[in-house]
């Protein structure tokens, strides 16, 4: 698992390359404009501060919308994923399972191999199980994926907490000119949240290229 947290980890990379990188150029000028004498420098220090704020606002847009892509695009392969119909073969034998009277254990375990590979087949079997007292059914296949309007709320609420963090990064102070904000904590990979996971997972599990 890994694919699509390193696809967000390389837009937050090149982000802050590249916001380091003005932000050099802009100490520069700031301190060669803090050698100027008065009224230059007064009239000269807002001016680079007010250019340089603007070339780091727009990259920060621009790390943003690729987030944005990027959280879209997951989506849109977990609902995939999570919402492609059993195969006929997987139908009927589901509907088998459904005329007996009774299953064991390992009448699951068995049928996860025909389901195997489709969520809703799985989700399927897992109901049929519960239904047969058998809930706690071993299925190699791991625990039930979250709903996944859950999943979309939480890419969302995720998302948003990015995009925040992104445009706190090297950010110049309009009247100081001094640069705050030169960390960036959603790099930290141990605090990627569950449901980035959850969804990383799902695409994984259910085969999505």
């Amino acid at each position: 698992m890994g694919k699509w947290i390193d696809r967000k980890k390389a837009v937050e990379d090149a982000m802050v390359r590249d916001v380091d990188a003005i932000v050099a150029q802009f100490e520069r000028e700031r301190d060669e404009a803090l050698n100027l004498v008065q009224p230059v420098r007064a009239q000269r220090m807002p001016e680079i501060v007010e250019r340089y704020r603007s070339r780091i606002s727009a990259r920060h847009e621009e790390a943003v919308e690729a987030e944005a892509r990027l959280f879209a695009d997951l989506l849109a392969e977990v609902e995939k994923v999570v919402t492609e119909p059993p195969s006929s073969d997987q139908l009927a034998y589901l509907q088998t399972l459904s005329l007996k009277s009774s299953l064991t254990p390992g009448d699951i375990q068995a049928a996860e191999k025909v389901m195997a590979g489709n969520a809703v087949a799985l989700s399927a079997l897992r109901d049929l199980a519960g239904k047969h007292g058998i809930a706690d059914a071993p299925l190699n296949a791991g625990a039930p994926m979250p709903p996944l309007q859950d999943i979309a709320d939480g890419l969302e609420e995720y998302r948003k907490a990015t995009a925040l963090n992104i445009r706190r990064y090297g950010v110049i102070d309009l009247h100081s000119g001094n640069v705050s904000g030169n960390y960036f904590t959603v790099l930290d990979m141990e605090r990627v949240w569950d449901v980035f996971r959850d969804a990383e997972a799902a695409v994984e599990r259910f085969g999505a290229e």
